[in-house]
This record gives structure tokens, C-alpha cells and sequence, in this order.
């Protein structure tokens, strides 16, 4: 048996995915453009809504709520990730993303963020370390 909190899904039917997008009618659907289709900006965005709400619906393994900090954090990245898409002008939501896109992605953000530099001392501080003289008698007086 999974973990999870769904059962598995019947064999030749995919499970539903917490990002799909529930068919855009109503008055809550947000404002359209002229020729009645949702920018993939529009697409991105309620789909972060969506998992939003779906998240706080839910449970971790743990059988507990989701942290909000959790929450916050899950929609901060997806954030990232929409407006990296934006950025590089990809059509589409989330479920255009492939591997090699979210390795696309996760490069120029891993790029974005960090001093290029690695979190090892440099070989100068290894040798300081190992020829520090020993400061401690041996003996007692």
C-alpha cells in the first residue's frame, strides 16, 4: 500500500493532478482577454492559486496539516519558476514543463543565486589547520 493519501489510481487512468485547471466559467473566473482565452501568465497564476488551496486541503505523511511556512514556500517557487517562464517567453502552464525545462530552469536560478563558489575551505586553510603547533603540555608539571 502507498503512502499517500489517495489510492492508486485504476489501471489505464491517470490520477488527477492537483494542478489541473478546473473549465473557466463563472463569475470567479478572472478577467479575460478579448478573444476569451487566458494568457499563460493568467494560467500560471491560478494554478499556484489552485495548489495553494489544494495544499491546505491536504496532509503531510505525517497525517498533519501543512505548515503554512510550507505553503508559503511551495508558492514562492512556483512563483520563481512562472516568472522564469515568462522571462524565456514560454507559452503554456506548468504541465508544459519537462525534465529538461525544470533542468533549464534550476540551473539559471542555481546561476542566479550563488557566488559561484563552492562551500570546501581552500587547500591554504587545510594546510593552516594541519601545522598549527600543539599548544597543550604533554605532561603535568
Amino acid at each position: 500500500m502507498s503512502r499517500s493519501a489517495t489510492p492508486p489510481a485504476p489501471a489505464g487512468r491517470p490520477r488527477k493532478s492537483p494542478l489541473r485547471l478546473a473549465p473557466a466559467a463563472g463569475p470567479s473566473s478572472p478577467v479575460r482577454q478579448p478573444n476569451s482565452r487566458l494568457s499563460p501568465e493568467q494560467l500560471r497564476t491560478m494554478m499556484i492559486s489552485e495548489f495553494e488551496q489544494w495544499l491546505r486541503s491536504r496532509t503531510n505523511q505525517e497525517k498533519r496539516p501543512f505548515h503554512e511556512e510550507t505553503i508559503v514556500a511551495y508558492a514562492k517557487t512556483a512563483r520563481a519558476l512562472a516568472a522564469w517562464m515568462t522571462a524565456k517567453k514560454i507559452d503554456g502552464n506548468f504541465t508544459a514543463c519537462d525534465t529538461a525545462l525544470l533542468n533549464q530552469f534550476f540551473r539559471d536560478y542555481h546561476a542566479a543565486h550563488t557566488r559561484g563558489r563552492t562551500c570546501r575551505p581552500g587547500p591554504g586553510k587545510l594546510r593552516a589547520r594541519r601545522a598549527a603547533p600543539r599548544r597543550f603540555p604533554l605532561t603535568r608539571p
